[in-house]
């Protein structure tokens, strides 16, 4: 395959891949809000293009909108979703850090008066062992975001795939959602090992209701204490 036919081949798939039809679905569905997930190439110098494109529809069928980037400079895991190589080279590269904070600098400067956009989660699925790190690394994204733009949700995910989420304590500031994922068992869900059926014992515990519901009281407090409202993304 030449560049050129690679080239038709990534617009032709960019193109279908979503539509105005489907968005125009969700609607007719009831579904009133829209958690976009974007690669940061779709922008990376080429301005919004398609993720414009889809934010069109959605104003027009009424549609919130929370961008979600879901793959990073660098990659902020090591797994395939975030167009990873199978390193979370986010972690290693200031460079890739300081590109990040430029893409969303331009988004929030874009969409500081879009009402049709609900907010920013502002990185899809982290992993690193530095949490502290991580931390410091929302800080200076949402002091990023914040100079352009004071008014549109930030979704803050926790580490380990957003399912840790202690280290982040109370919001720092207004406006700041807690955006949690939760996969456990993992070798279940994510069939790592095909031996294991639920409700059953799967490494070495025994897993059914009052197992996932007692990992998911630990969320529940925190939400009930009132600090910050929380986003259940995926509860696998």
């Amino acid at each position: 395959m030449s560049k050129e036919e690679l080239r038709r081949f990534e617009q032709d798939f960019r193109t279908n891949f979503i539509q105005k039809e489907d968005i125009k679905k969700l609607k007719n569905l009831g579904i009133n809000c829209l958690r976009l997930p974007f690669n940061f190439r779709l922008i990376r110098g080429q301005g919004l293009g398609h993720l414009g494109e889809l934010i069109d529809w959605c104003r027009e069928y009424k549609i919130y909108v929370i961008l979600d980037m879901h793959a990073a400079p660098g990659a902020q895991n090591a797994d395939w979703h975030s167009d990873s190589n199978g390193k979370a080279l986010l972690w290693k590269k200031k460079k890739c850090q300081e590109e990040t904070l430029k893409l969303w600098q331009f988004l929030a400067e874009h969409y500081k008066d879009e009402p049709v956009i609900a907010g920013y989660d502002i990185l899809n699925e982290p992993v690193i062992k530095d949490v502290r790190g991580l931390k410091r690394f929302y800080r200076e994204m949402m002091k990023t975001i914040r100079q352009v733009d004071k008014r549109h949700i930030i979704f803050l995910e926790g580490s380990d795939w957003a399912q840790n989420i202690d280290f982040l304590g109370e919001p720092e500031s207004e406006n700041i959602v807690y955006s949690i994922h939760f996969y456990q068992p993992l070798d279940f869900s994510f069939n790592f090992r095909f031996v294991f059926s639920y409700p059953g014992r799967i490494d070495g515990q025994y897993w059914a209701e009052g197992k996932i519901r007692s990992y998911l009281e630990h969320y529940c407090k925190k939400q009930k204490s009132g600090k910050c409202p929380f986003m259940s993304v995926s509860l696998e």
